[in-house]
């Protein structure tokens, strides 16, 4: 059956990630990177954000990808003194806004937001339904509130992109 499709981890299982042109946008350069944390990440590295607690990661794809998925985990925050670092509170998704940034964040409306509410919660997951998560070509996760309304940083361990590459409308002819 041609239709059917099986939804995988796209930085794990697949060649999908463009890693080279895939970022994150106020991500500290002295913890995780972009890619540690769309790795399979099993000592959960943490990335954190820098300036403030919000963080921006922007996901490019090599070709169009249909999205199942995004979870974000955060179990274990970064070891420093100097910042108090928080999981966090509000995160959102923007599909194919490759030039987005933190200027932009209040006038282009989310494709889908998580607010997580359990202070003990380690992960967040939201599923992506709809054709707005059909055919991306980039997908853009905004960390915009921490838990902790006192904490100077936000931070994940792993962020796991869930789908599988989208159908060509183009007829395929073998012969």
């Amino acid at each position: 059956d041609g239709l059917r499709h099986e939804d995988m981890d796209l930085m794990v299982c697949t060649d999908l990630i463009d890693q080279s042109q895939t970022s994150v946008l106020n991500g500290s350069v002295s913890h995780a990177s972009v890619l540690e944390v769309l790795a399979a990440n099993p000592e959960d590295k943490a990335m954190a954000s820098d300036a403030d607690p919000q963080m921006l990661v922007k996901v490019v794809f090599k070709e169009k990808i249909n999205l199942a998925s995004v979870c974000v985990r955060f179990p274990t925050p970064p070891k420093d003194e100097d910042e108090t670092y928080s999981k966090p509170r509000l995160l959102k998704l923007f599909c194919n806004h490759e030039d987005l940034d933190f200027s932009d964040i209040e006038e282009i409306p989310a494709s889908a937001k998580c607010i997580v509410e359990d202070g003990d919660a380690t992960e967040a997951k939201i599923t992506c339904i709809g054709h707005k998560f059909q055919r991306l070509s980039s997908l853009q996760l905004l960390v915009e509130e921490s838990m902790d309304p006192e904490a100077t940083r936000s931070f994940v361990n792993r962020i796991s992109l869930v789908g599988h590459k989208a159908q060509s409308y183009h007829a395929e002819y073998s012969g």
